[in-house]
């Protein structure tokens, strides 16, 4: 019988199960900071996506902008150089004689929806209403047509709501006190408005009238007078921003509007009460001129501060929809982005600014 060669404590402890390697855990800490780090990338891939989407619709802006100059253009090669009425009041076109058709070429919109330029614009677009509506993001295009079952009880009726609205608030407000002109009756007579206005030159001598450009021709700064440009409908008070989907506006006026001051660029408060206190505790202006309050003006526009606007009731103003410029179409044909403070110039809004001394502050007697 062979011995076992085996010792007691050898057989103890291979009876000891060998150990195994831990695994260690996530701590709270790594979690967190790991959360974070994801977050954050998120919200930078966000506002990537956000600044992309925002420089698309500004593209898609200026090439809608550009139709519309194309369209008014082929108004005016219709109409032998005639510049197309910025505003025809009912009165007025019942005295022209003239009538303007809906999308189905058949209905005839009143005339109390054609005073402002939109319906009288949309055939030279073949009535393709994304091009001036499309910022109202609608998936319904019967809000577009003439005739339409507008209160959902099956018949169809005139659309009442959906041609005022285009006749109101289109994506672009057109130049319609100086290019075309507002028209209104006057003892059964068109009169058009600022016809005998009168105003200054640099070198002080007064003028009569030639306020307004009747013909494409007669826009005598076509690279860089205004035709239209991004609109909104303002009511009298301080905007800070907008939105996309803010009510756009049919015609848009200067900061200046015969002698009354309309809009101004406006950071809200800010260096204006600044300046109010230096004045009331040193009798003096933090400008030491107007000229350099009016280059601070300009300057702090484009840097994409608010509005005040000052007049009574609503105006269209430049607007800012997408991005931090106004998008324009000038009388060449050139679309830009400005910013509110260079729309400021009055000489980018009617012919006779471009002879005066000031042309920011610009401005003519309010005579028809």
């Amino acid at each position: 019988m062979t011995a076992s060669t085996t010792s007691p404590d050898q057989t103890v402890l291979a009876l000891v199960p060998t150990p195994r390697p831990t695994r260690r855990g996530f701590t709270i800490v790594e979690i967190l900071a790991t959360i974070a780090i994801i977050a954050a990338l998120m919200s930078l891939l966000l506002v990537g996506l956000q600044a992309a989407r925002r420089a698309s619709k500004s593209t898609q802006e200026k090439a809608n902008i550009k139709e519309v100059f194309k369209a008014w253009m082929q108004y005016a090669n219709t109409y032998d150089d005639a510049a197309m009425p910025g505003v025809i009041e009912s009165d007025v076109q019942a005295l022209w004689n003239v009538k303007y058709k809906g999308s189905d070429k058949k209905t005839t919109i009143p005339a109390q929806y054609c005073e402002t330029y939109p319906h009288r614009l949309m055939p030279y677009l073949d009535h393709t209403a994304g091009i001036l509506y499309g910022y109202m993001e609608r998936d319904d295009d019967d809000f577009f047509k003439p005739n339409a079952d507008t209160d959902g009880d099956g018949s169809v009726e005139f659309n009442d709501p959906g041609m005022l609205a285009m006749s109101r608030n289109p994506a672009f407000g057109y130049n319609s006190y100086y290019i075309g002109g507002w028209w209104r009756e006057e003892s059964g007579a068109a009169k058009l408005r600022f016809g005998n206005a009168t105003w200054q030159d640099s070198t002080g001598l007064q003028h009569i009238g030639k306020v307004v450009a009747l013909k494409a021709s007669g826009i005598e700064r076509p690279s860089s007078m205004i035709v239209f440009c991004g609109s909104a409908l303002r009511s009298t008070g301080y905007y800070k921003a907008g939105t996309e989907l803010d009510d756009g506006a049919a015609s848009v006026v200067p900061h200046i509007l015969a002698g009354e001051q309309m809009w101004s660029p406006w950071d809200g408060s800010g260096f204006q009460s600044m300046d109010a206190s230096a004045q009331a505790l040193f009798n003096s202006s933090l400008f030491p001129s107007l000229a350099q309050a009016t280059n601070f003006s300009l300057v702090q526009s484009t840097t994409g501060l608010g509005m005040q606007v000052t007049a009574s009731g609503e105006i269209g103003v430049p607007f800012k929809r997408f991005g931090v410029q106004v998008s324009v179409v000038h009388g060449d044909g050139s679309v830009a982005g400005a910013g509110v403070g260079e729309l400021q110039d009055q000489s980018r809004w009617m012919n006779p600014a471009a002879q005066a001394l000031d042309k920011v502050n610009f401005t003519h007697t309010n005579v028809d």
